[in-house]
């Protein structure tokens, strides 16, 4: 099921409120896909889900690869999903690491300097690169 802009704030705002909750780190991903170009309002679309490219560590300016969510993370994850019918058929993969390897093969030039944020409560902080 696809799942439009205004939605997927919403959903990015609970997550949010749950990392909170649960009293987890800050979250600071890079995506890409129709999630990242939905948030970003260059092709407002609807998506399927969240595409994790890696870890923004912004002492380095640099996207770090991730092999797995943290156990809490997942468990957050996990809740958004269990609270909402338009996730049934995704689950706790509504957010996932399927593009993680791009970090490793690289991406393309510039790809870090045309990053814009935008945050979601305390605990979650998106970026994704623009045109």
């Amino acid at each position: 099921m696809a799942i439009s802009p205004d939605i997927l704030r919403g959903l990015l705002f609970e997550l949010a409120q749950w990392l909170e909750f649960e009293n987890c780190e800050l979250v600071e991903w890079v995506i890409c896909g129709g999630a990242a170009m939905a948030l970003s309002e260059f092709n407002v679309r609807a998506t399927q889900d969240v595409d994790v490219v890696g870890a923004w560590n912004a002492n380095r300016s640099k996207i770090e690869s991730l092999d797995d969510f943290s156990e809490p993370l997942k468990s957050c994850i996990a809740r958004v999903a269990a609270g909402h019918p338009e996730l049934a058929g995704f689950g706790q993969q509504w957010v996932n690491l399927g593009p993680a390897k791009l970090v490793r093969f690289g991406l393309p030039p510039q790809f870090e300097k045309r990053m814009k944020s935008m945050q979601f409560g305390r605990k979650l902080t998106l970026a994704s690169s623009g045109p």
